[in-house]
């Protein structure tokens, strides 16, 4: 069974204000212009995840709201902290706990986690991603169980920005 993972940073954010806790930051103006760019790329593209997993920040979560309406209706959402400032090895684990019921994962993460992963993809298929800018996402395709999933049995099939 070919399954996919896609990764995705959030939407553009609001500068980090003084006092107030960066996971409560919002997204801008801008970020709500780059979920509707993307809902116009993805239409289509999203039909099979069936789960997500959202860091529970405030930005995320409006990011996911954006593109919901791309999501199949019954898709299964889990929002985990962990995320917030998780490194790439925190989204591995993530991934391979899973249930291999699921045959469409959406991660929407920060950076610099969700850039290390798909840098690390993008690297073995011998290309050249840096960092994924404010609403980007790498969408890739493997035909292993997510329980032992990593970034060489993940293969890079389209990069979208905003």
């Amino acid at each position: 069974m070919l399954r996919r993972l896609i990764f995705m940073r959030h939407a553009e954010a609001q500068m980090i204000q003084y006092g107030k806790p960066d996971k409560d930051r919002a997204i801008t103006m801008e970020g709500m212009n780059q979920l509707e760019a993307l809902r116009l790329k993805l239409k289509g593209r999203l039909s099979g995840v069936d789960y997500v997993i959202c860091s529970n920040a405030r930005r995320t979560r409006q990011t996911l709201e954006g593109i919901k309406a791309l999501l199949p209706a019954n898709v299964e959402v889990a929002f985990d902290d962990g995320l917030y400032q998780g490194d790439q090895n925190l989204i591995w684990e993530l991934i391979t706990g899973v249930d291999s019921k699921y045959s469409g994962i959406l991660v929407i993460a920060h950076n610099p986690g969700i850039s290390q992963v798909v840098q690390w993809i993008a690297d073995l298929g011998g290309r050249s991603i840096r960092q994924i800018p404010t609403g980007g996402l790498a969408i890739c395709s493997t035909k292993s169980n997510w329980s032992d999933i990593l970034a060489p049995k993940l293969s890079l099939d389209e990069f979208i920005q905003p």
